[in-house]
């Protein structure tokens, strides 16, 4: 083998490998998700800041959208008005899926974004924002897949509509015919 080989052969050998999702992670890193009636809560904190949070849906379901609202607080007293970036992303996977960074809404005291996911399986829900330095925090949730559109329902049913129509139609234009007697069935020779 020739010298020039052995490093295509370690970076092929190497990307090969399964990606490890909670590669770096700690508690300091871990977005808690914990589940109500209605909606998942999120909670964060270290020594310095404090970020809460929910996710608006029960459940997460592929083609349909999720928002998240977070608010971030400091425990020094000190007010946190820059951005947060939000990401939402399968897995497995770099790269791909969404991210946004946003403003916080002054009225509200919040920051809000909508993510819908494209596809079912694992995703990572990322916040990174700046406060003494940058901070990144975690969670992993669970797109399931989506529901059937409600076209299809109707789409189906319509179907079914016109061929019930089109059967009484079809009876309807025949005509009532002779019905055979009863000494021509008995006369018929079994088949």
């Amino acid at each position: 083998m020739t010298p020039s080989v052995l490093p295509v052969l370690a970076l092929t050998l190497l990307g090969s490998l399964p990606v490890d999702p909670q590669a770096g992670e700690s508690e300091l890193t871990t977005l808690t998700l914990t589940s109500t009636r209605e909606t998942w809560n999120l909670s964060w904190n270290d020594t310095e800041d404090v970020l809460r949070g929910s996710i608006a849906s029960r459940t997460f379901r592929a083609g349909e959208p999720l928002t998240l609202s977070l608010n971030l607080n400091s425990y020094t007293g000190g007010e946190y008005t820059g951005p947060l970036t939000v990401s939402l992303r399968p897995l497995m996977e770099m790269g791909g899926g969404e991210s946004h960074t946003v403003e916080r809404n002054p009225r509200d005291h919040l920051w809000a974004v909508t993510f819908t996911p494209a596809e079912a399986g694992e995703h990572r829900l990322e916040v990174a924002f700046r406060t003494t330095h940058l901070k990144s925090v975690r969670a992993t949730i669970t797109v399931d897949e989506g529901r059937v559109p409600p076209w299809v329902g109707a789409s189906i049913a319509a179907a079914l509509i016109l061929m019930a129509v089109g059967a009484g139609a079809w009876l309807v234009s025949r005509g009532p015919g002779p019905l055979p007697s009863t000494e021509a069935r008995k006369s018929d020779p079994p088949a």
